[in-house]
């Protein structure tokens, strides 16, 4: 591999990841295993994070529990589910004790839905209140868990969990300190199963308003929230087709112009008898995205 290849390679691999994870989905998964381990962890991960589910489960059967827990949690959460779903029983097993709790609980939850449906993607960590709270109590708590500001909207329950309103986080800074959450939300917000097909929330008006919406269970108790960007990514990852079997196209054309390049750098790196490789360290900062 000359030196205008490896560069053109390396270049490529940082600019144009989504493109790169294609290619690579078609070399050998232990293969590419290890030439990530072999590459800065911000660019492996991702890597990782842009492959297909099936394809990224694959490459992380042949990495160990700890290192593919660390390329993992960088990611979020929703993808890092789709992955573990994917990998061999005893392998995702392992992985999952070497994630972050959080990271470790909310794809416990995402698990037990259908890639199908809303559950599997819905964020499970969100800025909440309850409707018996003040507005200043409800401020210092989300300050201290780092939450809400990203959603801009914090949703409100009674004490049996039940779903019953949502007040915009602009709304509680610039209300008096005491007044009552109840007060200031917008009751009865619409919501939308978890067990609910991505599918069929696709062309829903909801979107048209809100960028986000609280999921529920049958007894309306919020367990999630779902937002549109999460939606049309989950519904990307399940339409397209696995490049393995794919024919023609762009994919062909990004193969014939890079995957060369980025086979034989995969290959230098294998090649390689550098020492092996500390673990990675596993840091908590997994989104619940």
């Amino acid at each position: 591999m000359s030196d205008a290849q490896l560069d053109m390679a390396l270049a490529y691999l940082k600019t144009q990841p989504d493109a790169a994870a294609a290619v690579m989905e078609r070399l050998p998964a232990a293969q590419v295993a290890e030439f990530l381990l072999n590459i800065p962890y911000r660019q492996a991960s991702q890597i990782l994070a842009r492959m297909l589910p099936v394809h990224a489960a694959r490459l992380c059967d042949h990495l160990s529990a700890q290192d593919a827990a660390s390329l993992m949690s960088g990611m979020k959460t929703f993808r890092v589910a789709a992955v573990v779903r994917h990998m061999h029983r005893d392998n995702a097993v392992a992985v999952q004790g070497f994630l972050p709790e959080r990271v470790r609980l909310a794809i416990r939850v995402m698990l037990g839905y259908s890639e199908s449906v809303v559950g599997a993607w819905m964020l499970t960590d969100y800025p909440l209140a309850t409707d018996d709270e003040q507005a200043e109590a409800t401020l210092k708590r989300l300050a201290s868990l780092g939450a809400g500001a990203e959603l801009g909207t914090v949703f409100v329950v009674d004490r049996n969990g039940t779903l019953v309103g949502v007040v915009s986080l602009l709304k509680l800074l610039q209300s008096p300190g005491q007044a009552s959450v109840s007060a200031l939300m917008r009751a009865s917000p619409e919501s939308v199963s978890a067990n609910a097909s991505l599918g069929s929330l696709a062309r829903s008006p909801i979107w048209r308003r809100y960028q986000s919406v609280a999921v529920v269970n049958s007894r309306r108790q919020l367990i999630g929230v779902l937002r549109h960007q999460d939606l049309r990514e989950g519904l990307a990852l399940q339409s397209r087709p696995s490049l393995s079997t794919s024919e023609g196209g762009a994919i062909n054309t990004l193969w014939q112009a890079y995957g060369g390049s980025l086979a034989a750098m995969v290959d230098l790196v294998s090649d390689l008898s550098a020492p092996v490789q500390a673990p990675m360290k596993v840091t908590d900062k997994g989104g619940s995205r």
